[in-house]
């Protein structure tokens, strides 16, 4: 407040007192006081004075406390709204104009409620609480989202409540995390429809293959039989639709538990286990290949009673990827695969002097469809989908997997599980 506007009203206030003086001497005069005595002049106007400059400090003091108050709000750079008890919007800053985008006269006085949609002493009754919510509001055809927070004081001169209610826009944000949203749900959904299309198609494939190697099984059976017949000239035509068939069938059953393993839908069923047993049998199977190809292989153990709580046919789709990838990427040399049971740990390792795999390509080989000779020029068959199944599989029996590789000098995975 400038000098000049304290000067009026002190001066409006000293009047009055003065003529409040005044009007006491006039009226002690009328009932025949002596006026000048000390109680009915001086008194009055001494009295009279003091009230007045009171008054006029109080009066000062409220007026530059609202100026400052007035002061903080139009700086606050957020929205607020200050409101009575009644709900009545008593002021708002600059930040609130412009999102209102109303004259002032439909603004002050207005109920808060008429414009925003809540109403913040409503709020703090019923809740028994002051805190932050969100709310959505249409605001020039177009919907924003704002974050609220209320505030309850009291006057300290006039000892009316009052709220104050910030806002803060969060329209950027909260859009933001609807996309993401979508984007999420989008991709999820991608990946079921993927999901779901390999497992329709894998048993559409499987099928009509069983059939065809059943019947060429019956058909080499028929010919052998006939001693007319010079089987021998075909026989490398029935090795050739089994061994095709056969990796048809292990693609099929790749793309059938990868799908089964990425919705979700495969129940973990544990079970005590022989491990030592269950190696030594699925190895055995794999004997004839590993002697087709002139490999070493050894199967060492430091005992024989080494048992696991383990998903059986997890374990030994693991170890089937595991030995057949050996297999596959070795020409020469030797497979060794190590299982023993220390401090209440099953150690179980699978070595090879293969073809390996070059560093940079470690974090990669368990993504699915990964392999890191691709393209119609590649020397080895196969989807990409072994390592990944293995690596899913071991998760699912609880167990951890170390790679140690280098290219042209073989692979050592080594696995871990709790015994039983």
């Amino acid at each position: 407040m400038s000098r000049k506007k304290q000067a009026i009203y002190i001066y409006f206030i000293l009047a009055g007192s003065f003529l409040l003086s005044l009007f006491s001497i006039i009226q002690k005069i009328i009932l025949n006081i002596n006026p000048f005595a000390l109680n009915g002049f001086i008194i009055p106007i001494i009295f009279g004075s003091a009230v007045g400059a009171i008054l006029a400090f109080f009066m000062i003091r409220i007026k530059r406390e609202k100026l400052i108050s007035k002061g903080i709000l139009s700086s606050i750079s957020c929205p607020t709204i200050v409101t009575n008890k009644r709900s009545q919007i008593v002021d708002y800053n600059n930040a609130t104009a412009k999102i209102l985008n109303l004259p002032k006269s439909e603004i002050l006085g207005k109920r808060i409620n008429e414009i925003l949609e809540f109403n913040p002493a409503e709020e703090v009754e019923h809740n028994s609480k002051i805190g932050s919510k969100i709310f959505q509001m249409e605001l020039n055809n177009k919907t924003f989202y704002f974050g609220r927070n209320v505030q309850k004081f009291k006057d300290p001169f006039t000892k009316d409540i009052y709220f104050v209610t910030s806002l803060s826009d969060l329209t950027e944000r909260i859009e933001s995390e609807k996309r993401l949203i979508e984007a999420k749900n989008l991709a999820e959904k991608a990946d079921r429809l993927k999901s779901e299309f390999l497992a329709q198609i894998s048993h559409e494939i499987r099928t009509p293959v069983n059939t065809i190697t059943s019947f060429s099984s019956i058909i080499e059976s028929e010919l052998r039989e006939k001693s007319e017949f010079e089987f021998e000239e075909y026989s490398e035509f029935f090795s050739s639709i089994r061994k095709g068939s056969k990796r048809l069938i292990r693609t099929v059953d790749s793309i059938l538990n990868f799908a089964q393993m990425q919705l979700g839908n495969y129940e973990v069923f544990i079970e005590e286990i022989n491990l030592y047993d269950l190696v030594n049998s699925i190895s055995e199977n794999y004997l004839p290949e590993i002697n087709a190809k002139n490999l070493s292989f050894t199967l060492k153990a430091n005992k024989k009673d080494i048992y696991a709580k383990i998903d059986k046919e997890l374990f030994q789709l693991l170890f089937d990827n595991l030995l057949e990838n050996s297999i596959k990427y070795t020409s020469e040399g030797y497979i060794t695969v190590n299982l023993n049971e220390e401090n209440n740990q099953i150690n179980f390792s699978i070595e090879d002097t293969g073809s390996g795999i070059d560093k940079e390509f470690h974090d990669k080989i368990f993504e699915p469809f990964a392999q890191e000779d691709s393209g119609y020029s590649r020397k080895f068959e196969g989807m990409g989908l072994g390592l990944s199944l293995v690596k899913r599989c071991i998760e699912l029996n609880k167990g951890e997997m170390e790679l140690t590789s280098e290219k042209n000098k073989g692979t050592k995975f080594h696995l871990t599980f709790k015994a039983a």
